[in-house]
């Protein structure tokens, strides 16, 4: 069965070759045929087709060449022309090579099994390491015009810069918001607020209409939920526990006012108890095809499964490969994605006990694929002559603007973070 990933990438790079304004006889050249599966090779040929015969490619005329072939069954949904030559077709095509190529070893392996042939599979072998993706270089020149275009662009409105605030302002003024591919880290120690304060940016950006994903494995969609509507409506997470003592009717009606804030917004809530980055993958892909998110929030890190290859391997291995996978994410969506991670007692033996980042546990290959590596921490933990609702954000990684600490007033009972109030 196609993951989600694989069909969302198929179909941009078919939408890629529909474009009326690209040079399709270069780009069929780099979007070979065996990159695609199932119907979207046929479609791929009638693209081909119609550009040898110097015909119009378009919806129309593809569709028209597939039912003269008898093939009208075949959809053309989800395919874009109009959408323009998207920037990373060359890792999608690039992508599709790798996955083109593990099918190919996958027969390999099937019919050595049957027939015994070891120099034929060994010939075809080589056969398939000889064929290389040619979409992934890009010439400096090229990179240069794209990205002053989409500056360009920006700058004369026409369309909006990519930058996604937080929209708690003390943050913006350090990290200045989120951007496609970044990878950014949120850790703290238990009960410090990292969940909260991700749920908070979250909820922000939605009522922002900007579409992003939770994916929640430690707690279920109801616990979240819970938490959700106790921020919304200023209302004490412990009432939810006992609903039938702790919440009047005149509460429960506006609670469900408060809720219908959430209409129309695009914050999507993913439930997974285990799931490994392959499918916390297919879940992006399928819903930026089809919502469009453009970041995804994960809760938390240390329950990600790990590959399958990866499981007799020793955890600093399979952290720091789930590390690499993450990044890797980011980057093959173009979202960003806010990773909310544990942290080790190391705190707790220091006289200072803000967090740094060789506590990060398990792996110390985090401090090289995060963007972003914020640490949540609340003073009033270890001194209670401190403020109890002050929060602590310290930044102690920002590759796209400075470090510092962001004081956020951090409201526990209903799950609220805020600008601090001077």
């Amino acid at each position: 069965m196609m993951n989600p990933y694989q069909l969302s990438a198929e179909r941009k790079l078919l939408g890629c070759l529909m474009d009326k304004f690209v040079n399709r006889t270069v780009l069929l050249t780099q979007i070979p045929e065996r990159l695609f599966t199932g119907n979207n090779v046929l479609l791929y040929r009638a693209i081909e087709s119609l550009h040898k015969a110097e015909r119009e490619v378009d919806v129309v005329t593809v569709y028209k060449h597939l039912a003269d072939a008898g093939q009208a069954h075949v959809l053309l949904e989800g395919i874009d022309p109009d959408a323009g030559l998207v920037s990373n077709w060359k890792t999608y095509a690039s992508d599709l090579h790798d996955l083109w190529k593990e099918r190919e070893e996958a027969r390999i392996m099937e019919e050595l099994a049957h027939d015994r042939d070891i120099p034929k599979a060994f010939q075809r072998y080589q056969s398939i390491q000889a064929v290389e993706s040619n979409a992934s270089e890009s010439s400096a020149h090229e990179l240069a015009k794209d990205f002053l275009a989409n500056m360009n662009e920006v700058r004369e409105g026409r369309r909006r810069d990519q930058i996604y605030q937080t929209f708690i302002r003390p943050l913006d003024n350090i990290c200045t918001g989120f951007k496609p591919s970044e990878f950014i880290l949120v850790g703290g120690r238990p009960a410090m607020g990292k969940t909260l304060l991700a749920l908070q940016i979250a909820m922000n950006q939605a009522m922002a209409d900007i579409p992003v994903v939770f994916f929640t494995m430690e707690m279920s969609a109801d616990q979240l939920t819970q938490r959700m509507l106790s921020n919304l409506g200023t209302m004490d997470g412990a009432a939810f526990l006992k609903p039938d003592e702790r919440i009047s009717t005149e509460q429960y009606l506006t609670l469900a006012q408060k809720a219908d804030q959430l209409k129309g917004k695009p914050l999507y809530i993913v439930d997974l108890h285990q799931a490994n980055l392959d499918r916390i993958e297919g879940e992006i892909a399928k819903l930026k095809a089809k919502f469009g998110i453009v970041g995804f929030y994960l809760d938390y890190l240390q329950l990600v499964e790990p590959a399958k290859i990866d499981k007799p391997k020793p955890k600093i291995e399979q952290m720091t490969n789930i590390s690499k996978q993450l990044k890797a994410i980011c980057k093959r969506q173009k979202v960003f994605g806010v990773v909310v991670s544990s942290l080790s007692r190391a705190t707790e033996g220091r006289a200072d006990h803000r967090p740094i980042m060789s506590d990060l546990r398990e792996t110390g290959q985090l401090e090289f694929d995060a963007d972003k590596i914020a640490f949540v921490y609340r003073p009033y933990e270890h001194d209670k002559n401190a403020e109890q609702d002050l929060m602590e954000v310290i930044f102690r990684k920002n590759r796209n603007g400075s470090l510092g600490i962001a004081q956020v007033q951090c409201q526990l009972p209903y799950t609220k973070a805020n600008e601090y109030p001077l």
